[in-house]
């Protein structure tokens, strides 16, 4: 008996060409699972409508906040992020997950670094927040925020999220060009070129460049850290290790380390 396809997708609005489909399809075949992955471009006015036929889908901006409302349940740090990337579908129910702090803490596992003590994130996205509010949870004492918008609704939850999750954060907000730099980490959440605006004495003085968007070619930000031996995190790492968690979310798929290795080194040797 032919076993039934099952459906899943990313869903969003203008989305950029993407990997996704290939990380994805790439599980499903480690897990032997038949199914379909898929993009769907959407309108606001038809987001629910669209999600009748999926087993579980990704979320995409800007319906990562939106899409709550449709949710029958929510993981417990939802809440807190206001912001959903992944979506189960258990019979009837939809419930909403976030597997942005995953995908960060796994990188840093798998690279042997430490959460870093001090960090600057630049951009205030919904990865951003999410990775903000772990590392507060890890222990981390200072953030500097840089953000040219402080007017803008992910601002504002960003801020709120962070002083909820730790009141022992030392918190300040500036302009990218008002940066200092000293921090440990450099997280980079902002898809959009921000090069121009960073000085270089913000990059020479961190010790990890962290890409939260993969990048088949080096931005400026990546090259002038390599210049000045900053190590950098590429953005597939957290890409894999997301679609990793997805996978588990959806279907309690496991699997083996080396295998998820093996997926990282292939975009990394042709980076």
């Amino acid at each position: 008996m032919q076993q039934s396809i099952k459906n899943f997708a990313l869903v969003g609005k203008n989305l950029l060409p993407q990997i996704e489909k290939e990380i994805n399809s790439a599980l499903f075949l480690l897990s032997g699972v038949h199914a379909s992955y898929r993009y769907i471009e959407l309108e606001s006015q038809s987001l629910e409508s669209a999600l009748d036929d999926l087993d579980g889908f990704n979320v995409a901006t800007p319906y990562k906040q939106e899409i709550i409302k449709y949710l029958s349940n929510i993981a417990e740090d939802i809440e807190l992020l206001q912001s959903v990337n992944t979506v189960k579908r258990s019979g009837k129910y939809l419930v909403g997950y976030n597997t942005d702090s995953y995908g960060f803490m796994q990188t840093l596992k798998t690279l042997n670094i430490l959460p870093p003590k001090s960090f600057c994130i630049v951009g205030t996205n919904a990865t951003a927040r999410a990775i903000a509010v772990e590392l507060a949870n890890w222990g981390a004492n200072y953030v500097e925020i840089a953000e040219q918008n402080t007017n803008s609704q992910d601002f504002k939850t960003t801020l709120r999220s962070l002083k909820l999750s730790s009141h022992d954060l030392q918190i300040e907000v500036k302009k990218p060009n008002e940066l200092t730099g000293g921090t440990d980490m450099l997280i980079n959440a902002e898809q959009a070129e921000l090069d121009s605006n960073l000085a270089e004495s913000v990059i020479i003085g961190a010790k990890y460049v962290f890409e939260t968007e993969y990048n088949t070619k080096e931005t400026a930000l990546t090259r002038l850290a390599k210049l000045h031996n900053v190590r950098v995190i590429s953005g597939i790492y957290i890409k894999v290790w997301q679609a990793v968690m997805a996978h588990k979310i959806w279907y309690g798929a496991q699997f083996r380390e080396a295998d998820i290795h093996r997926i990282l080194q292939r975009y990394l040797l042709h980076k």
